[in-house]
């Protein structure tokens, strides 16, 4: 028999990230356009500053916040369609 006996999370070990911190990050890769390099160094460093539970409390209750980031994004998007 087998099966999942329990998940057991950790506490984060690190801070929220600052809304600053995350549209600065993508306010970064769009500067670096047209370096494809630097741009997916930028926005992957918003992507890590994302994950796990501090990420969710950074965007939790904060839809001015995601609306920046969408903004950002979708900006981004379309320079990789345009490159394409």
């Amino acid at each position: 028999m087998c099966g999942i006996i329990g998940v057991v999370s950790r506490p984060p070990t690190r801070s929220v990230p600052s809304g600053e911190h995350l549209t600065g990050g993508l306010d970064a890769a769009l500067d670096a356009r047209p370096d494809l390099v630097a741009m997916a160094d930028a926005v992957s460093v918003v992507d890590g500053a994302l994950r796990g539970v501090p990420g969710v409390l950074a965007l939790t209750g904060a839809p001015d916040l995601v609306v920046s980031l969408t903004n950002r994004l979708d900006q981004l998007d379309e320079f990789a369609a345009m490159r394409e």
